[in-house]
């Protein structure tokens, strides 16, 4: 399978992605119930205005997965990724991975079920780190030390204020 990701842009991607996380609510950490088409065109209005990132990955033309990065504004940047029922079992949850810790410009914060094995094997793998675990639920960080350019403006407000 090659992947190949593409930021969302269009409303038929936008629903692909709605219908892969109501496929993928098992897995969520949180209680969510199926999203309708409306709610996630009032979320997708929401979402605007914000920083985030999100793609959805095709294999062949066809929307296999999405992505979501979102930038808050405490300074967490948070990772979520849905693969299709159709596409499970084939490693492309590694490639997505890695591809959303390519496109993150800092640490990131995020959760997973501590009854899914697959993923945290796979978590562990690409260098995410365990912080705490409780309720079933496994609280990460991953540090993604990437080579990065300093934020001058605020290094220069920093350091006008030390001065």
């Amino acid at each position: 399978m090659t992947l190949i990701p593409s930021p969302v842009s269009t409303s038929g991607e936008l629903e692909a992605v709605r219908q892969i996380f109501n496929e993928c609510l098992q897995w969520m950490t949180k209680p969510f119930s199926p999203i309708t088409p409306e709610q996630q065109a009032t979320w997708w209005k929401e979402l605007q205005g914000k920083r985030y990132k999100m793609f959805v990955y095709r294999d062949s033309g066809k929307i296999v997965a999405y992505s979501l990065l979102q930038w808050h504004e405490d300074g967490r940047i948070t990772p979520l990724f849905g693969i299709t029922r159709s596409a499970r079992g084939k490693n492309i949850a590694r490639e997505i991975i890695r591809h959303y810790l390519s496109e993150a410009n800092g640490p990131l914060w995020g959760e997973e079920l501590s009854s899914h094995k697959a993923i945290i094997k796979l978590n562990q793998e690409v260098g995410w780190q365990l912080l705490r675990e409780e309720n079933g639920v496994r609280y990460l960080y991953h540090p993604n030390n990437k080579t990065t350019y300093p934020d001058y403006d605020n290094l220069t407000e920093y350091w006008s204020n030390v001065l």
